[in-house]
């Protein structure tokens, strides 16, 4: 799964508020409405993008703050549609929603 947004806006890692992107129609039937929880145990609502043939979970760093997750000091070598081969850290993420809910290693990407 893919974390697309959080809430009604995004933030950069910055703190800078952004827009909300829309969903593509196209992926509407794979999009499913979630919850981070933060170590704290608070609730941060998100939109979640499922893609069963991905091989690792990402998730955006416009969406995270350092209480979103736990650092694994990992990091994935993942490869995009355009084949070129990128590092991303590798965190762990709380995730709360209908279809599933658990511990879930993602790596963090700035585009997905």
């Amino acid at each position: 799964m893919n974390l697309i947004n959080s809430g009604e806006t995004c933030f950069s890692s910055y703190g800078e508020e952004k827009p909300r992107r829309e969903v593509d129609k196209g992926f509407v039937p794979y999009v499913h409405p979630g919850n981070i929880v933060k170590r704290d145990g608070s609730d941060k609502p998100v939109t979640l993008l499922r893609d069963t043939g991905a091989l690792q979970s990402l998730v955006s760093s416009k969406t995270l703050y350092s209480g979103d997750y736990t650092d694994t000091g990992e990091c994935r070598l993942i490869r995009g549609i355009s084949g070129e081969v990128l590092t991303v850290p590798l965190v762990e993420v709380t995730l709360q929603a209908d279809e599933w809910s658990g511990k879930f290693l993602c790596g963090v990407a700035d585009a997905l």
